[in-house]
């Protein structure tokens, strides 16, 4: 184990640009899987 890692994630969980674009990605992913076309939930 490398005691690194945690505190690099940390760092990189941190920073709001990462947060926006990881945001942005899991959601083109729930697209891309679900479909655009199911929009009845709301």
């Amino acid at each position: 184990m490398e005691p690194q890692g945690p505190a690099v994630w940390e760092e990189i969980l941190k920073n709001p640009t990462v947060k926006s674009v990881l945001n942005t990605t899991a959601r083109e992913i729930t697209r891309s899987i679900f479909g655009t076309g199911r929009r009845r939930r709301k």
